[in-house]
């Protein structure tokens, strides 16, 4: 094996046009989201879900949703006194 340690070779771009789409796509691939709902089969009143999003706005701001809901409508459920609970909660993050 003979390798040189130490050597480089400098690249050369081919079209220098599609930089802008390769940075379109990185911007893509940074967002986020996951979404859910569960219903419980024996008790049709009764459900909740969430939604989770986030995203890279440029290299130092991004935002985030969180928001989580549950619906039960009968009164013997445990979680009744739940019965419509919702939380959302949207944060806008500055990273230096």
């Amino acid at each position: 094996m003979n390798a040189k340690v130490g050597t480089f070779t400098d690249y050369k771009v081919a079209d220098i046009s599609l930089a802008n789409y390769g940075r379109s796509e990185i911007h893509i691939a940074e967002t986020e989201m996951l979404f859910g709902f569960v219903q419980d089969l024996e008790e049709k009143g009764t459900y909740s879900g969430f939604i989770e999003a986030s995203s890279r706005l440029t290299s130092n701001w991004s935002w985030k949703l969180n928001g989580y809901f549950f619906s039960s409508d009968d009164i013997e459920d445990p979680y009744y006194f739940l019965r419509r609970d919702d939380h959302v909660q949207f944060s806008l993050e500055y990273y230096f």
